[in-house]
């Protein structure tokens, strides 16, 4: 109960930085989600309320595909289409593929007011969550239902490693876990209402808490999603994210009464919100995410009137320098099982890590380097096909290349 006592006692502080924001790509758009490496071009692509834009890399152009339905989410399926979650309540709500290069939305599986899209990269599985339960794919074009969670709205699902966690919401809320890849789930003692469960990199499993009850605000479990504990009391948080050295960020719904409103840093060390709202034209905060594909402590964010980057979301710019020389190369690529990894570190750095992400950000595996310089070999036969980020991570450096993995 130590940061209850603490905000009741008037010590829970909140300060704004000067870090700017910039739009990234269409403006006046109600961005939903940005998704990059959908396809085998990893182009990216903004999720919003009347379709898909996609941006084109060789003549850096943004594309807009409009659709019958908001576009909710997109993830890698094949190479050439991409696997869209599509929906508003309607009788043509679902799971759909898109082809760019036709311009064809197709209907795999119908979903009753469908939440999330989720791809597992560790087990290989796709997940979707709606109204009426819980739905799960090995090839994302056959569906089957999770009995546990048939008659349940299921809002929203995060893993790591083995461990998966997913929330209901409806008449009766719960938090389920599972830590053997969804084998069997066990229903959390929590009764909280959280609408985002998001992993940081280390397994810590943090919720949103919505709307404006006594209880709104975040929340964290250390364990999986079995136990949780109130990290701040707020009304209206929307949605939780981390950038890439793990800094916890929060977004908010709408606060026109109360100054936390926007997007702002958990500085957790000292109980403080530090917000970055500086650039952006619209404080309804819909997602928080990271490219683990850019060599930047880059952070994106999407409103209701279009998504935002910042390149330097702690406000300080000599915090985290990025080296701009090659100091990554992996070989060959694509590739179908051993990718042969050279690299060399900065002179001002003595150790780092080299981690494996999926295109949405989860870790897949890391390797501690203690050698300023070295050749070692990755077997990625058992990875399933698709685009991977490789990051060579050390203190205030950051290097990354991307790998492509045909698979057999």
């Amino acid at each position: 109960m130590k940061k209850l006592l603490l905000i009741l006692l008037g010590f829970f502080y909140s300060i704004h930085i000067f870090a700017t924001w910039s739009p990234y790509g269409p403006e006046e758009i109600i961005a939903l989600n940005i998704c990059f490496a959908v396809d085998n071009e990893a182009h990216t692509a903004i999720c919003h309320s009347e379709g898909i834009y996609i941006y084109d890399n060789s003549d850096e152009t943004w594309t807009n595909y409009e659709s019958i339905l908001p576009v909710l989410d997109a993830l890698y399926l094949n190479g050439t289409d991409i696997l869209l979650i599509m929906g508003c309540g309607s009788n043509s709500d679902g799971i759909y593929s898109f082809n760019p290069a036709n311009e064809q939305f197709n209907l795999i599986e119908f979903l009753d007011s469908p939440n999330f899209l989720y791809y597992d990269d560790v087990n290989e599985t796709y997940f979707a969550g709606h109204y009426s339960g819980l739905v799960t794919s090995t090839d994302g074009l056959t569906w089957t239902a999770v009995d546990t969670f048939n008659n349940k709205n299921i809002v929203t699902m995060d893993s790591y490693q083995n461990h998966y966690a997913v929330s209901q919401m409806d008449n009766i809320y719960g938090i389920y876990y599972s830590d053997n890849a969804g084998d069997t789930w066990t229903q959390s003692g929590s009764s909280d209402m959280l609408s985002c469960l998001e992993f940081d990199a280390n397994g810590k499993l943090y919720g949103v808490f919505p709307d404006e009850s006594w209880s709104s605000g975040l929340y964290s479990s250390p364990d999986y999603g079995q136990s949780w504990e109130l990290e701040f009391w707020s009304i209206n948080i929307n949605c939780v994210g981390f950038d890439a050295v793990s800094n916890v960020y929060i977004g908010w719904k709408e606060n026109p009464n109360s100054s936390e409103k926007g997007i702002a840093r958990f500085d957790q060390g000292n109980d403080t919100l530090i917000f970055i709202n500086e650039g952006i034209t619209n404080l309804v905060i819909n997602e928080i995410c990271i490219n683990p594909a850019m060599s930047a402590i880059a952070l994106f964010c999407c409103t209701d009137t279009g998504a935002f980057v910042t390149y330097d979301p702690t406000g300080i710019d000599e915090m985290f320098q990025i080296e701009k020389a090659n100091h990554l190369n992996i070989k060959p690529n694509p590739a179908n099982d051993i990718l042969n990894i050279e690299y060399q570190l900065p002179e001002s750095v003595q150790k780092a890590d080299l981690i494996i992400y999926s295109t949405n950000g989860k870790r897949i595996k890391k390797y501690s380097l203690s050698n300023s310089s070295g050749k070692f070999k990755i077997n990625c036969a058992t990875y399933a096909s698709g685009i991977y980020f490789i990051c060579l991570k050390g203190p205030g450096f950051m290097a990354s290349q991307k790998v492509i993995v045909k698979g057999e």
